[in-house]
Order: C-alpha cells, then structure tokens, then sequence
C-alpha cells in the first residue's frame, strides 16, 4: 500500500538539511499508518514522499528503481527509459489528482435532477 505526501522544501515548518525533512516525512507517515496495515490488511506498506522542487525521499527512491527493474526487464527495455517512463508516470498521476480535488469530477450524474419534476 502507498500514501503519498508532497511538501514544499521552502516552507519555515521544513527548516533543516533536505535529508532530514524527508526521513521526519517518512518515519510520520510510518507511525501513522504501517502497524494498521500491516496488522489489519496483512500488507506491505511505503510512504511515497516527495518535494515540491522536484525531489524524493529514500524509500521513494527505493520504490521507483525497483519497480523501473522489474518493467525493464518484463518489456525488455533500457533501464533509462523505463525509470524515466515511470516518474512521469507518477507525475501526471499526482497532477490528476490534485486537479481533481480543485475542479472536481467531470462527470455529471446519470439521472439530472430538475425542480419541476415531482418524482
């Protein structure tokens, strides 16, 4: 299971070396959630942390060069572009996301609701 966290390297409450926000990032996000995931859905879990200017944290890292790895290998390609495939990939997947909790769902509901309609 991911959660993911994005924060901004420039805020006051991030003060200190990059390094150390992002473990203080990491490790919170593991005491929030791993034992619950662990123990109740019997799954494995990583926090997905990343900074504003571009950065991530080391399990991220971690995650990423593993599952480039596994795709290169799986569609016999150059590592290059699997792991560059991948982190574009995760971008747009975060852009979505955040233009969705903005804008919300293009979709409109099957059934539209008039005021006219008794029923």
């Amino acid at each position: 299971m991911f959660d993911v966290r994005v924060f901004s390297p420039i805020c006051k409450t991030n003060s200190g070396a990059i390094e150390t926000v992002y473990r203080r990032h990491e490790t919170e996000k593991r005491r929030n959630y791993e034992n619950r995931v662990l123990e109740i859905e019997g799954a494995s879990f990583c926090p997905i942390v990343l900074s504003t200017a571009g950065g991530h944290a080391p399990a991220t890292r971690a995650l990423v060069k593993r599952l480039s790895n596994l795709l290169s290998d799986k569609l016999d390609l150059p590592h290059h572009v699997t792991i560059s495939w991948l982190r574009n990939r995760i971008s747009m997947a975060i852009v979505r996301s955040c233009i969705m909790c903005l804008r919300g769902a293009r979709s409109r509901s099957k059934t539209p609701m008039r005021a006219w309609d008794p029923y």
